[in-house]
């Protein structure tokens, strides 16, 4: 089973990668403890660019510039053939990836997510 950290809308998701481009996996992949770490700096770039990714996306959709955006774990299994997605509630929208604040948020979403995909 594999488990990718997304940015998602009602109808579209954007894959949050790692500094090599490949799309994080929480299988392979332990969250920062903290937002002071260069790993968790690295971690806000990638979802401010999947962010941004979605954005340009759903500007060129019908309303799609109101569409809220999520923090999601896309689970697929082994095959490819299933897929489900779980979401943060945090509205994407309201984050400011500049401030200390709401990085915590961010992570705290995201370990909140993680430990809900492990427990199931």
């Amino acid at each position: 089973m594999r488990s990718y950290l997304a940015v998602a809308s009602e109808h579209f998701s954007e894959q949050i990668c790692g500094s090599d481009g490949t799309p994080i996996d929480l299988v392979d992949t332990v969250l920062p403890r903290s937002v002071d770490t260069p790993s968790a700096a690295r971690l806000m770039r990638a979802v401010a660019d999947a962010k941004r990714e979605m954005r340009i996306r759903l500007g060129s959709t019908p309303a799609g510039r109101d569409a809220p955006l999520r923090l999601a774990v896309i689970t697929t299994t082994e095959a490819g053939t299933g897929m489900e997605a779980t979401t943060a509630p945090l509205p994407l929208q309201e984050v400011d990836l500049e401030t200390e604040s709401d990085r915590r948020r961010v992570l705290q979403a995201l370990r909140d997510l993680e430990r809900d995909i492990l427990a199931s």
